[in-house]
């Protein structure tokens, strides 16, 4: 099946990636971090509200990875300082090694040509060994 990028422009998008946050962070983080503080984290950088303020007020752009009708994945960006900061990128436990996180970042890239940006950058919890 063909992956697709579709942009979170309405809140239904911008909700059902807030719910995958949810069921991603906490299959795969709390073993690393501990249940509490994966609840504050989806609060406080996942949840709709969150999501939703990041979109409405502080310029970043959220995109559903999608293979054929299903939503397997969300990235969330920003463009600063002529560079594009790759906020998350996320693959729910089902669909990890089908190489999405590849088709996201030649997205990411192509994105950049077309925005005239030259770097793509990004941070990394240091006990997220994947």
């Amino acid at each position: 099946m063909k992956t697709t990028f579709i942009l979170a422009d309405t809140d239904e998008k911008t909700e059902a990636i807030a719910a995958l946050a949810k069921t991603i962070w906490n299959q795969h983080f709390t073993p690393i971090i501990g249940k509490e503080q994966v609840d504050y984290m989806v609060k406080k950088f996942q949840s709709y509200p969150a999501l939703k303020n990041q979109i409405d007020h502080d310029g970043y752009e959220y995109y559903q990875i999608c293979i054929g009708n299903t939503l397997a994945g969300y990235t969330g960006i920003h463009q600063e300082d002529g560079a594009l900061f790759l906020s998350k990128l996320y693959i729910h436990e089902d669909f990890r090694g089908q190489h999405l996180a590849t088709e996201a970042f030649a997205f990411l890239v192509s994105l950049c040509k077309e925005r005239g940006l030259k770097k793509i950058w990004l941070t990394c919890n240091k006990y997220n060994d994947n």
